[in-house]
């Protein structure tokens, strides 16, 4: 039998007592589907905030109408409970409170890719019981081996870093119109600390050191039992030098004296434990997506500050650009002749470029906007739009070849207020 001293510390709500579910992650919650029996998959770094969206999860329930013995959240790395099945687990519940197989529950289950046999399991319980469940997950490997399971039956969500506006929101920050000036300073606080909730919070840069040893520890080394596991630091350290940079595998391993081969594989689990983002080509061509090297991003400005060198706020500005497009359906780096723009996104007939220069000196013959020019100067296809320009503080529009430009600080583009 489970220890049902456990299970009630891990659902207060069984005894009406109040929850600590921190800053509430609205855009989350919004998308979520209550009636729906689809299993919901919520993915993303550690310590990103899934285990405390799993409560605010259980609150929505609650507040819903739905009885608060119904619902159970299980920490499936939880000492007492690692070793259960989920089976085992479901069954416990059942028993302690009566619930008839018939009895509609919600089934709770954080860092669910600890428990080996969950994809199997959550199958069998879906397809003969009623349970909806909401599970969380470090890592996007775990559909690979078994996912095809589930097909039809799951949605996937990922939680990033909190934005601008979940950082001002946590920080208790609301400027008037009249104050919208404060944020040009506010924005550069925010690049500082990045979307982490507890960096937010007030953590300092040894909670990102020890984050980062964790990631690596225990959804890379451990999983995967590397050789050269020794590297996966040095490796990261050298990615944040080269943010915003394409690739140089070749480059790279020579300073860490190995394989090239070695690089892509560790790279590759970095983007799965949501350490990184890769940004590829933008081209109609799959053969030159795949022949032109991807740029790298780590997934938060704060960790740009693990650089010994103290990167400017340029690198860090781009890195919040790039994060606030990730929602786009598509996007990519524009390259055309060797001269790179940042950033495309649209369609392929309707192309709006995105560059990212964190100054307040811009004009379109100012020589740091030289990409840009070129790019406009050689689409003979006319199928650039539009040009936004994100800036320190800086705002206006001009026109080149019936194409407007857009100049907008990083602030008000990050709240949403000019895309």
């Amino acid at each position: 039998m489970l220890p049902e001293n456990v299970l009630y510390s891990l659902n207060p709500w069984w005894e009406d007592h109040l929850v600590e579910m921190g800053f509430l992650r609205t855009k989350y919650l919004e998308r979520l589907n209550l009636q729906s029996r689809q299993i919901t998959l919520i993915q993303g770094s550690r310590r990103i905030g899934k285990s405390t969206l799993l409560l605010q999860i259980a609150d929505k329930l609650i507040q819903a109408g739905i009885d608060p013995k119904k619902i159970l959240n299980i920490s499936i790395d939880h000492a007492l409970l690692k070793e259960k099945s989920i089976f085992s687990i479901i069954k416990a519940f059942r028993t302690l409170f009566s619930h008839p197989l018939k009895e509609k529950l919600y089934l709770l289950l954080d860092e669910v890719q600890d428990n080996p046999n969950w994809i199997s399991e959550i199958k069998t319980i879906y397809d003969t019981e009623n349970v909806h469940f909401f599970c969380t997950g470090s890592h996007t490997t775990l559909l690979d081996s078994e996912g095809s399971k589930l097909t039809g039956r799951y949605i996937s969500l990922i939680m990033r870093p909190m934005d601008y506006d979940e950082y001002l929101g946590i920080k208790g920050i609301s400027y008037s119109k009249a104050e919208s000036y404060l944020h040009i300073n506010e924005v550069k606080n925010y690049l500082a600390s990045g979307g982490y909730p507890e960096r937010v919070s007030g953590q300092n840069i040894d909670y990102l050191k020890t984050l980062l040893k964790d990631i690596i520890e225990r959804d890379i080394r451990v999983r995967y039992k590397l050789k050269k596991h020794y590297l996966l630091e040095d490796l990261f350290r050298l990615i944040i030098k080269s943010t915003g940079s394409p690739i140089s595998y070749q480059k790279m391993s020579k300073i860490l004296k190995t394989t090239d081969d070695t690089l892509k594989e560790y790279v590759y689990l970095f983007k799965k434990c949501f350490l990184i983002n890769t940004c590829s080509k933008w081209t109609w061509s799959e053969n030159e997506r795949i022949y032109n090297p991807d740029k790298i991003y780590p997934i938060d400005t704060a960790f740009l500050s693990l650089d010994d060198s103290s990167p400017d706020l340029g690198k860090k500005a781009e890195l919040a650009v790039f994060n606030s497009l990730l929602q786009k359906d598509r996007i990519g780096y524009y390259k055309i002749n060797g001269f790179e723009v940042d950033f495309a996104s649209g369609s392929f007939e309707k192309i709006t470029l995105i560059e990212s220069k964190f100054r307040n000196d811009l004009t379109l013959s100012h020589k740091s906007m030289q990409a840009v020019s070129k790019a406009l100067t050689r689409d003979e296809k006319g199928v650039i739009k539009s040009v936004k320009v994100i800036t320190d503080m800086q705002e206006g529009e001009e026109s080149f070849q019936g194409v407007n430009f857009e100049y907008i600080p990083l602030w008000k583009w990050l709240l949403g207020t000019s895309h």
